[in-house]
C-alpha cells in the first residue's frame, strides 16, 4: 500500500510540473524567470520548499538526534539571520534592479554595470555557483535517493539515478515554473506531515515534558541545552546567525525573488517563507529528539533515514507513502531550482533562441556532474552546511553592495568573491568549523576587498578636493594681488 502511494503521488507531482508545458514560452526569460509572472504565494511556498527540504526533512532531523537538545541554537540563529536578510529588503532591490536591467540569471545582475555585462566577472560567478551550487543539489538527489531506497529497498545508486531522470523531466517541462508549481503543493503536502508526525511522536515517545529526561538516561550531553564548549558558544551562534543572514548569497533562493509579478508582493513572500518555514524547522527539532528517544542507538547513516523509519512506523502505509513522496518530490524540485541556476551560470544572453537551447544542454551536463557527485557523497546535513556556507560567504556581501547602488570595480568584485570562497574553504579545510561556521569569517573576508577599495576611494576624493581648495585659494590670491 506504502508503494502505491507514493507511485501515486510521485506521478501526481510531476503531472503538474509537466502541465506547465501549456504556459512556456521557448526563451530564456520563461525558463528562468517563468517571464516574472509568478504571485506571491507561489514564491513563498517555493522557497520554503527550495530552501528547507531535504536539509529539514533529513539533515536537521538526522543533527538534532546525534545532538540532542543544544541542536535548538541553529534553528534559532538561522531563523535571526534570515530575518535580517528579508527585511534588509535586499529581496525587493533584487527584484527591481534586475528588471530594470533585464537580467535574467544572478550572475548576469552582479557582473552588469551601467547596462554593460563583464563577461569574465559572470564566467568566474558561473563557476564558482556551478562548483557550489552543484553540490548543493547533489544533497538533494541524495535526500531524494534515499526515500527511493527506503520505499522500493533499492540500492543507494538506483534511488539517486532515478531521482536524476525526475529533475531531467522538470527542468526540460517549464523550467522554473514546473519547479514552482509542484513546490506549491509538495510544501503543503510536506507542512501538514511535519504537524502530524512530530504530534504522534511526542505523544509515543511519552510527552514534551519528558523527553528531556529521557535523552539524559541515554546521554547526559544529549539534554544539555547549551553546548558542551560552552566558552565558544558566543561565537558559533553569531556563526549560525550568519549562516541564515547568507540566504543573501543562495542564487537558487533569490532568483525565485526575481520571478515575482510585483514587488509590492515581497513583503507577502516574506511573512510566507518566515512564519511556514520556522514553524516546520521547530517541527524537524522536535521529531528529531522524539526519534531519539524512539530509537536510541542509530548511527550516523542510519540517523539520516529516521524520518522515513518514523513515518513507517506510526502511520498508515498510504499516509505514509504520500509524506515519503512530497519528501522525494521537493527534494528532486529543489535540485531542479539548483541545477538551472547552475546552467544559466556562463551564459550571456546573445540570441533569445540559441541561448534557450543551450541552457538545455547545459542542464543536461550539470546534472549528470551532480549525479557523480551525489553517489560519491550521501551525506545530506555535511552537503548542505558547507555547500550554504561557501555560497554565502561567495555572494552574500556583493548582493548587498550590488543592490544598494554602490558599484566596486570589477577587479574589487573578483578579489570579494575570492576571498569569500578561500576563506570558506579554508576555514573547514583546518576544522575551524566545530568552533565557528565558516559562513562569519567567509562573509567578514568577502567584505575586505570592497572596504579597502572605499576607504582608498575616499582618501584619494579628500585630497584632490584638498588639492583643489588649494588651487582655488591660490588663484584667488593671485587675483586680489592684481
Amino acid at each position: 500500500m506504502m508503494t502505491l502511494s507514493f507511485t501515486s503521488i510521485v506521478i501526481f507531482f510531476l503531472v503538474i510540473g509537466l502541465f506547465s508545458i501549456h504556459e512556456k514560452k521557448s526563451n530564456s526569460q520563461d525558463y528562468l524567470l517563468a517571464s516574472r509572472s509568478l504571485g506571491p504565494w507561489a514564491i513563498g511556498l517555493s522557497t520554503l520548499a527550495t530552501g528547507q527540504s531535504g536539509f529539514k526533512f533529513i539533515g536537521l532531523v538526522s543533527y538534532t538526534y546525534l545532538t540532542g537538545v543544544s541542536s535548538l541554537w541553529i534553528t534559532v540563529g538561522w531563523f535571526i539571520g534570515d530575518c535580517l536578510a528579508w527585511y534588509s529588503k535586499v529581496p525587493e532591490l533584487l527584484r527591481q534592479k534586475s528588471f530594470e536591467e533585464s537580467s535574467e540569471t544572478i550572475p548576469e545582475y552582479l557582473a552588469k554595470d551601467k547596462g554593460v555585462v563583464d563577461k569574465r566577472l559572470s564566467t568566474f560567478i558561473g563557476l564558482i555557483l556551478f562548483l557550489f551550487l552543484s553540490s548543493y543539489a547533489a544533497a538533494q538527489i541524495a535526500s531524494a535517493g534515499k526515500s527511493l531506497q527506503f520505499v522500493f529497498h533499492w540500492t543507494y545508486e538506483s534511488g539517486v539515478f532515478l531521482s536524476a531522470f525526475f529533475i531531467l523531466l522538470y527542468c526540460f517541462a517549464g523550467g522554473i515554473r514546473a519547479s514552482v508549481w509542484t513546490d506549491v503543493v509538495q510544501s503543503l503536502v510536506m507542512l501538514l506531515g511535519m504537524y502530524a508526525l512530530v504530534f504522534f511522536s511526542l505523544q509515543k515517545s511519552g510527552g514534551i515534558q519528558s523527553l528531556t529526561e529521557k535523552l539524559s538516561l541515554i546521554h547526559p550531553s544529549l539534554a544539555l541545552f547549551f553546548p558542551q564548549s560552552f566558552s565558544f558558544f558566543t561565537i558559533l551562534f553569531l556563526s549560525f546567525i550568519l549562516s541564515g543572514f547568507g540566504v543573501l548569497g543562495q542564487a537558487h533562493i533569490m532568483v525565485r525573488s526575481m520571478a515575482l509579478d510585483s514587488v509590492a508582493n515581497m513583503a507577502k513572500v516574506r511573512t510566507i517563507y518566515l512564519y511556514l518555514g520556522y514553524t516546520m524547522s521547530l517541527g524537524s527539532y522536535l521529531l528529531g529528539l522524539a526519534a531519539r528517544v524512539l530509537y536510541p542507538e542509530l548511527g550516523s547513516l542510519e540517523a539520516e533515514m529516521i524520518m522515513p523509519q518514523i513515518t513507517q512506523d506510526l502511520f498508515h502505509p498510504i499516509f505514509s507513502g504520500c509524506l515519503l513522496a512530497a519528501l522525494f518530490a521537493s527534494a528532486v524540485s529543489t535540485a531542479d531550482s539548483q541545477i538551472l541556476v547552475c546552467s544559466s551560470a556562463f551564459l550571456i544572453r546573445h540570441s533569445s533562441k540559441n541561448n534557450y537551447l543551450k541552457l538545455k544542454l547545459a542542464t543536461f551536463i550539470t546534472i549528470l556532474f551532480t549525479l557523480f557527485l551525489a553517489i560519491k557523497n550521501s551525506h545530506v546535513f555535511t552537503l548542505v552546511m558547507f555547500s550554504w556556507s561557501v555560497l554565502a560567504s561567495s555572494f552574500t556581501a556583493l548582493v548587498i553592495i550590488k543592490t544598494k547602488d554602490q558599484r566596486p570595480p570589477s577587479n574589487i568584485c573578483f578579489w570579494m568573491i575570492i576571498c569569500g570562497t578561500l576563506s570558506s574553504i579554508m576555514w573547514r579545510s583546518f576544522g575551524l568549523h566545530q568552533v565557528m561556521y565558516e559562513s562569519l569569517p567567509g562573509i567578514f573576508f568577502s567584505f575586505l576587498p570592497y572596504f579597502i577599495w572605499s576607504k582608498i576611494k575616499k582618501s584619494n576624493k579628500n585630497e584632490l578636493l584638498s588639492k583643489k581648495e588649494k588651487e582655488f585659494i591660490s588663484t584667488k590670491s593671485f587675483i586680489t594681488n592684481l
